[in-house]
């Protein structure tokens, strides 16, 4: 039996299967720009999510391809892929954990520059003020 399908079904399918995909991807894109604000904003790192997620699509199409290109091995090019997917979280979790750590590690000097101004009979703010401005 033979079944005969119109232009015009393939057509319409296509354009509803266009339609689909660019709305899943306005909703990731969406999710994605809100996590990445969020967590850049953590850093103190301002930048354009949307460059992020350019930036992060591209890695992720370009780096499979030029390790195919250059090895032809399909196992190499699967763990490219996964590492390129995986390396934003991991760069981001590195660059929370350095921060935490100057963090920790600035704490007790400007705790003592805290106390000292303070004993020394200056205000609250003004105290405040010389530890922001002579901590690295």
């Amino acid at each position: 039996m033979l079944i005969v399908v119109s232009p015009t079904l393939v057509f319409l399918a296509v354009v509803l299967a266009f339609i689909a995909l660019h709305r899943f991807y306005l909703d990731v894109q969406t999710r994605f720009a809100e996590n990445v604000r969020i967590s850049m904003e953590d850093l103190f790192v301002f930048v354009d999510p949307a460059l992020v997620l350019r930036t992060s699509l591209l890695l992720l199409l370009v780096c499979p391809a030029v390790t195919w290109f250059l090895t032809g091995a399909w196992p190499l090019v699967l763990m490219v892929t996964l590492g390129t997917a995986v390396m934003p979280r991991v760069v981001y979790r590195l660059m929370r954990a350095r921060r935490r750590q100057k963090i920790i590690d600035q704490m007790p000097d400007a705790l003592g520059m805290l106390a000292g101004s303070l004993r020394a009979g200056a205000s609250l703010q003004l105290a405040l003020s010389m530890v922001v401005n002579e901590s690295p």
